[in-house]
This record gives C-alpha cells, sequence and structure tokens, in this order.
C-alpha cells in the first residue's frame, strides 16, 4: 500500500500492515502554472494587471522552484499567496511569497515548503488558486488564476 498524505520518514500503521513512507512512495517532481489577471477574481481585481507564475515542486528535497512575472500593473503588488478553493472563496493561504517583482517585471526564487504542502497540491491542483494582492487582507487591484499542469 501507499499513503501520501504522511512525512517523509513517519511510521504508519494499519490493521495489515506497518511501513515506512520512503523517497521511492513520494511523486516525481512536478510543475504547475497560473495564468493571472483581474477577471477571474470575481471581485474588483486590476482591469489591466496579467502575470504568470511557473512553479516546480519537488517532494523529495521538500523544494519549490518559481518563476513569477508580472505585466501591465498600475500599482506593485506586495504579497502573493496559493489558496485552497476557487475565486471568491476565503481560505487561508497555503504557501505565501513575500519576495515579488518590485514592479512590472520577472523574479525566480527556490525555497523550502512542507511535505504536506506538496502532497496536497500534487493529489488535486486544480483545487488550488495564485492570488496577487496590492496590500495584504485587500482585495482591491488583486489579480488570481488557477493551478494548471505545466507543459
Amino acid at each position: 500500500f501507499i499513503v501520501l498524505s504522511r512525512a517523509r520518514g513517519a511510521r504508519i500503521a494499519t490493521p495489515r500492515a506497518v511501513g515506512v513512507i520512503g523517497a521511492s512512495d513520494l511523486p516525481a517532481p512536478f510543475r504547475l502554472h497560473a495564468a493571472m489577471d483581474g477577471t477571474q477574481e470575481g471581485v474588483e481585481g486590476d482591469a489591466t494587471a496579467r502575470a504568470n507564475a511557473l512553479l516546480e515542486f519537488d517532494a523529495e528535497q521538500e523544494r519549490m522552484s518559481y518563476t513569477l512575472t508580472i505585466e501591465s500593473a498600475t500599482r506593485a503588488f506586495t504579497v502573493a499567496h496559493i489558496h485552497r478553493g476557487r475565486p471568491g472563496s476565503i481560505s487561508t493561504p497555503l504557501l505565501r511569497f513575500e519576495e515579488l517583482p518590485a514592479s512590472n517585471g520577472t523574479i525566480s526564487r527556490s525555497r523550502r515548503v512542507e511535505l504536506d504542502a506538496i502532497l496536497e497540491i500534487h493529489a488535486e491542483p486544480h483545487s488550488f488558486w495564485f492570488q496577487l494582492h496590492t496590500a495584504e487582507g485587500s482585495t482591491e487591484g488583486t489579480i488570481g488564476g488557477p493551478l494548471v499542469a505545466a507543459p
């Protein structure tokens, strides 16, 4: 059997088996993409801004690399999140991005991500939404888009 919802090295038990999740039980590195704009948000998003995020997750290394490009923004974005759910829904961010391009431009970074978060995103990427905000906790000027498989 395979259990993908526990941390690597965690002991698992069932009535029939006991095992340890090893690297071979983890998903291979995978890539997701989000094409963002204000029209997908269902709130008063930025009408002209566009952004693209390319995310690569590596469960074995517990890392995510990302490239974020922002175009045609009239205001600076200050924070980005990956949320569970769809636009207009209120949910706690699963991942927060604090390093963003200063204005229109591109930034590439790599960071550590909890294994549980990677496994949750891998299991149902269509259940997550990438958002850029002009201010924490505000929907004004927000743009966003769903996570989808990247080529």
